[in-house]
């Protein structure tokens, strides 16, 4: 979810050098070699998650337009959810920005296959439409064995990894959880909120894990309870179509439901990723305490947790699973936040020191106590995780600051103009005024989109280094833009950059990346695209081991701008608006794998039919390519790097 807010809004349309810091996590091992010991506290909880459902074959269940029905924004009650964040994202970057030259976008190559993916319509649509329209849709993907699985708020699909057809239909969260609807659109009667998708492959069990934090709510009010959990469902086999085990671990955090006692909890465990090593599957999440309103979520921060789980343990589908909790991380004066665990190719794993898991961060963020602009990234390792399988579990948790190129803050990302039937409405005094019931509708279209706040994306490990890339706003050629900076660290013995470097254009900017690195050293950064010159798009750069990137390769153009319901202040989006204030949502997160001699990616855009407002009214699904309140699409490609 990345933020800390969650709230329904109902009748929408009605409605290199480096300096070092260790932490020991009890019970302590050696302290990592090559930095100078610092105390600093993150405290282990052994805790024990339960097998509590089982998934018996991936659902097939009926979608399509009749499950959404006759769109009549004069009459129909919609209904959509989206996540935010209390304290707002600075308007403008810091006054001081890296300088960079503009990098060409061009036609991709070496592109092997290439579709779209799920799409706002597809996740509405599923389970008979008994789903809310979520913004935004979240980019978690894992390839194994043949097959893709592509997850996103808050939907599901499985491909086939050679040709990218699917190979299931679209099951919604929910029912791949074991939980009742969403919404249930004959009762009323509201489900658990599932969000936050991601997933891996562990080849060395031949299983798929997948992850999300769900949010307990009140049945009858749809109102969150505090009570939230990670529910991790693990494949009985290699094929994710068959059974899966399902364990839940709860993360509110207030001592209740044997979990530790934090400040100002309940707390919620946002924005989970997972990465993995030859040993274990590490989640880690920022948690935010609830306030006392219903529903919102506090401005305080208790730092980012750490769930180090024993692969062979969730491979066996036993009825309960050791976990190590590494409680409020923090390095130093700095708290940890989306420390984003690493992947790998399977046989490539650290296994120095006993087995190492890599971890990084990057700290300009508020929640990182950052300014808005930073020039260190702050690197994390848990060392000896072969023990995660032995009787006495002993991992050592580290850290180290290590000095980068300058990152900020990223700016909002601009569109161009385009159909936008959605916001078109709520500039018609009849649409407006008689659907929405607002005197006083947006007159903004289309907005800008939210660039994210610079934290980490996505992080692979490959021959001793660690390879990041996430966002920064740039000068490019003079223009203030959003773009990727991507460092490669040796931490291989003591941690420093092998390489590093920008990606950013002049007209456009880069969203989301994500990076995968192959063992022949060539590696490809996922990115969406946006800007003066092209509506949301698909596209990656390729990185080689030299640090050398090349232009943006882009796959698939975009065929309108984002209309999402975020995109207007009529659906009060944005915290603390009086008058309520748009805070555009898109992504907060792509993906990219390594599956054989190519790297998968998937990563947002929008390739809804373009529709202006007459052709909406008659069908709010313009042709079964959007969704009446959001128009966002995923795609999926694989490539050759």
């Amino acid at each position: 979810m990345r933020t800390s807010f969650s709230r329904r809004v109902a009748g929408a349309l009605s409605a290199g050098g480096f300096l070092a810091a260790v932490i020991v996590a009890q019970p302590a091992a050696v302290a990592p070699v090559g930095a100078a010991s610092t105390a600093v506290s993150a405290p282990l909880a052994v805790r024990t998650m339960t097998a509590s459902a089982t998934l018996d074959k991936l659902p097939t269940l009926s979608n399509g337009s009749t499950a959404i029905g006759h769109y009549d924004p004069l009459t129909v009650t919609e209904e959509g959810l989206y996540h935010r964040r209390l304290n707002p994202r600075p308007t403008a970057p810091p006054p001081l920005q890296p300088h960079v030259a503009s990098t060409s976008i061009v036609g991709a190559t070496g592109v092997a296959a290439s579709r779209q993916g799920l799409d706002a319509f597809q996740e509405r649509a599923a389970n008979n439409g008994n789903q809310f329209t979520f913004v935004p849709p979240d980019q978690g993907l894992c390839a194994g064995n043949g097959f893709v699985l592509e997850t996103i708020n808050d939907a599901l699909r499985v491909y086939s990894a050679s040709t990218m057809q699917p190979l299931t239909g679209v099951v919604d969260t929910n029912t791949f959880y074991g939980y009742i609807p969403i919404i249930n659109r004959n009762t009323g009667v509201f489900g658990p909120e599932p969000t936050d998708p991601s997933c891996l492959y562990d080849a060395e069990h031949h299983r798929f894990v997948h992850v999300v934090l769900t949010l307990e709510v009140d049945r009858k009010t749809g109102d969150l309870t505090g009570r939230n959990h990670l529910d991790v469902a693990v494949s009985r086999t290699a094929d994710p179509r068959g059974g899966w085990t399902i364990y839940r671990l709860p993360v509110q955090n207030d001592g209740s439901q044997s979990t530790p006692k934090h400040k100002g909890c309940p707390c919620i465990g946002d924005y989970p990723h997972v990465g993995q090593d030859a040993n274990g599957v590490y989640i880690t999440t920022n948690e935010y305490p609830f306030s006392d309103a219903p529903g919102v979520f506090g401005n305080n921060f208790n730092g980012a947790q750490l769930y180090a789980i024993s692969k062979a343990a969730l491979a066996s589908g036993g009825s309960t699973v050791r976990v190590l909790h590494y409680q409020n991380l923090r390095a130093g004066n700095t708290p940890g936040f989306t420390v984003w665990p690493a992947q790998a190719v399977s046989g490539r794993y650290d296994t120095g020191h006993g087995g190492t898991e890599h971890f990084a961060e990057t700290i300009a963020a508020e929640e990182a106590l950052g300014t808005g602009s930073a020039s260190q990234v702050l690197l994390w390792s848990l060392r000896n995780t072969s023990s995660l399988n032995s009787a006495h579990p002993s991992p050592v948790l580290g850290a180290t600051f290590v000095n980068t190129e300058q990152y900020t803050t990223p700016p909002p990302s601009v569109q161009k103009s385009g159909p936008a039937p959605l916001g078109s409405c709520l500039q018609v005094a009849r649409c407006g005024d008689n659907v929405i019931g607002l005197s006083d509708p947006a007159t903004v279209i289309p907005g800008s989109i939210d660039s994210l706040d610079g934290r980490m994306q996505q992080t692979w490990y490959d021959a001793g280094k660690l390879w990041t890339a996430f966002g920064t706003g740039m000068l490019v050629d003079g223009t203030t833009r959003a773009g990727v900076a991507y460092v490669a660290f040796n931490v291989a013995q003591s941690p420093s950059v092998a390489n590093q470097g920008y990606v950013g254009n002049a007209r456009n900017n880069l969203l989301m990346p994500a990076i995968a690195m192959m063992p022949n050293g060539k590696g490809v950064i996922s990115v969406s695209l946006v800007g003066d010159t092209l509506d949301p798009s698909s596209g990656f750069v390729r990185v080689n081991s030299a640090g050398a990137h090349s232009s943006a390769q882009l796959v698939a153009a975009g065929t309108a701008p984002l209309d999402d319901f975020c995109e207007y202040n009529a659906f009060d989006c944005a915290a603390n608006g009086n008058p309520p204030l748009a805070r555009p949502r898109f992504g907060d997160y792509g993906a990219a794998v390594v599956n054989g001699n190519r790297i998968i990616i998937a990563n947002e855009n929008v390739a809804s039919q373009p529709c202006v407002l007459g052709q909406w009214i008659d069908d709010g699904t313009c042709g079964e390519t959007r969704a009446p309140l959001a128009n966002w699409g995923t795609r999926l490609s694989s490539i050759t790097p």
